[in-house]
């Protein structure tokens, strides 16, 4: 396994490698080329520079499918017996959801529901909404919670979503009832069960999807949702940052990204709920659909960490073992 990661790793650092030259190619130096391409010698360089720029990209993405597959074959069986639910942000693409739960699959996990969460969560037009809800669900989760309402909306979720730590009692039916009327109904969200039943079986672990964001403070709300999710169980968040491979620029701190404020909020308080989330960066690429896969069996097995390109980074791709 040991050997298997170390390729992986090395086809990652090969692909940030040509990302480079992608980026040198199809910005800054391709720019002034094309824009004073005139005469016949600078269109034939211009259309040589277009010609190895796709090339590079052709190159960027067999490296991709190239270390997904390696990554595949570590995450084989990294899953068997696991249950996860999977958590959709708004504008998170259904092709997406839906290849990262059949990734979910081939690494022998189960799948118990999926679960798509509003924009209403998010916009402060809605705020007395959630504040009447998180009003009714502090009761039924457990002490410790931060009486913010998106952190108790998220605990109220894992309370209902999630099984119970051990030493704990799992809730009553009657409490899951209530929980999923309160926070999956209308516009806060739209759960899915996927062996047909009217509640799902108790999941393991939670795998989050993200999607872009209109803000800053929309980040730091869905931040706060995870913050609520991970005090009941262990939570990974994958997203597709704004992808450094095509521009070769790092986002700042301030970036209205799940991601990128999860991990800051971690870095500045590691022995709090974030600082036991893990986060994926790359999750538009094929090796970061499994890079998301290895997280969650790490996760459940006590490592923790943010894997992906950007410099917030601790590795490329998860350990396995």
């Amino acid at each position: 396994m040991i050997d298997l990661r170390h390729h992986v790793v090395s086809l990652v650092a090969v692909l940030v490698a040509l990302a480079v030259g992608v980026t040198l190619g199809a910005g800054p130096l391709r720019e002034p080329v094309e824009a004073v391409a005139s005469s016949a010698d600078l269109q034939e360089r211009a259309e040589t520079a277009t010609a190895e720029r796709d090339r590079a990209r052709t190159a960027v993405a067999a490296l991709d499918r190239a270390a997904a597959t390696l990554a595949a074959r570590a995450a084989a069986g990294s899953l068997e017996d696991s249950r996860v639910l999977v958590v959709a942000l708004p504008g998170a693409p259904a092709s997406q959801v839906a290849r990262l739960s059949e990734t979910v699959g081939a690494a022998g996990g189960e799948v118990t529901a999926t679960l798509r969460l509003g924009q209403a969560w998010v916009d402060p037009a809605r705020a007395p909404l959630l504040s009447s809800v998180a009003a009714q669900v502090e009761p039924l989760v457990a002490d410790g919670v931060a009486p913010a309402d998106p952190v108790l909306l998220g605990a109220g979720l894992a309370t209902a979503l999630l099984a119970p730590p051990a030493g704990e009692e799992a809730p009553s039916s009657g409490t899951v009832g209530t929980v999923l009327g309160l926070l999956t109904g209308g516009e806060l969200g739209a759960l899915e069960v996927h062996d047909g039943e009217a509640a799902p079986e108790p999941a393991d672990a939670v795998l989050l999807l993200a999607g872009p964001v209109d803000d800053l403070a929309a980040a730091g709300t869905w931040v706060d949702v995870v913050t609520g999710l991970a005090a009941r169980g262990p939570v990974v968040v994958a997203e597709d940052v704004v992808p450094v491979a095509a521009t070769g620029v790092q986002p700042p701190p301030e970036a209205a990204s799940v991601v990128v404020q999860l991990r800051r909020r971690a870095a500045e308080d590691p022995a709090g709920p974030l600082g036991h989330v893990s986060s994926v960066d790359t999750l538009g690429a094929e090796v970061g659909r499994w890079s998301a896969v290895l997280a969650v069996a790490g996760a459940g097995e006590g490592r923790h960490g943010g894997y992906g390109l950007l410099d917030s980074a601790d590795g490329p791709v998860p350990a396995t073992g």
